[in-house]
């Protein structure tokens, strides 16, 4: 099987970390994670964004390149990392089975099920 390359697992790290950093704190609230995960999440979340901030205001891509070109990639970068996590999302809501939905109760819970009310609608 072929392997990522270094910019893709770097990129796939933007787009998921977030999203799991996220569903960490929802789940923190639930008890099921303890306050310090939540913590070390948010700290690796953090270390991606001043990341990605180094990267793009050195226009690190590894060529003598325009500001509009840079600006041009850059915006290319924030539609996959978007894209990535809505269908990222996508997948969990359709793939994910519920075998913990007695256990882990919480507000979110509900407020997902209006939500897909109002969208069948």
């Amino acid at each position: 099987m072929k392997q990522p390359t270094l910019a893709q697992k770097y990129l796939a790290l933007s787009i998921f970390l977030p999203e799991l950093a996220q569903y960490i704190e929802d789940l923190r609230d639930t008890n099921v994670f303890k306050h310090k995960l939540a913590q070390k999440m948010n700290l690796a979340k953090n270390e991606m964004l001043i990341a990605d901030r180094k990267f793009f205001e050195r226009g690190s891509f590894g060529e003598n390149l325009s500001k509009e070109e840079i600006d041009k990639r850059i915006l290319g970068i924030w539609e996959q990392q978007d894209k990535g996590r809505e269908l990222f999302r996508e997948f969990i809501v359709n793939n994910v089975t519920d075998p913990y939905a007695s256990v882990i109760h919480s507000d979110s819970s509900s407020e997902s099920n209006e939500h897909s009310q109002q969208e069948e609608a």
